[in-house]
């Protein structure tokens, strides 16, 4: 969106001339706003990290049971 359709939008929305001006112009100027392409990108690494981790925890759960296997055997 741009800020000229950001300002006719909160203008249409009833929000004062001068606000509506400095909030598009903030966002306008603003780096920190993410787009739908950032937030994908977000979501295909949060789920590569979840099956990592989901991977470890199985691998760390089976060698903890073959150390318990491996102790009970040995007593």
């Amino acid at each position: 969106m741009s800020s000229i359709a950001l300002y006719n939008a909160l203008v249409a929305a009833g929000v004062d001339k001068q606000l509506a001006n400095e909030a598009a112009n903030d966002v306008a100027q603003s780096e920190q706003v993410a787009t739908k392409l950032d937030m994908a990108n977000m979501q295909t690494s949060l789920a590569n990290m979840e099956t990592r981790l989901i991977k470890w925890m199985f691998g760390i759960n089976l060698g903890v049971v073959g150390l318990a296997v491996a102790i009970l055997k040995l007593t």
